[in-house]
């Protein structure tokens, strides 16, 4: 199965955000706190239903 796009909104540091992935290869590159780990564990609770992370009540953006 392939992830063609993704789009977040008020998901951890993101508030509005869209990625679209390469059929291939996609590449998250960026300095620390920009957000790759969070574009990763909004797939993983894609597939999975349930974050990697201990808790839930921390996905939500701050604030929202």
């Amino acid at each position: 199965m392939n992830l063609a796009k993704l789009q977040l909104t008020n998901f951890r540091s993101y508030d509005e955000r869209e990625f679209v992935f390469d059929q291939d290869v996609t590449v998250l590159v960026g300095k620390n706190g920009a957000g790759k780990t969070n574009v990763l564990e909004a797939v993983y609770m894609l597939f999975q239903g349930k974050s990697f992370r201990d808790g839930d009540e921390q996905l939500v953006r701050h604030g929202e």
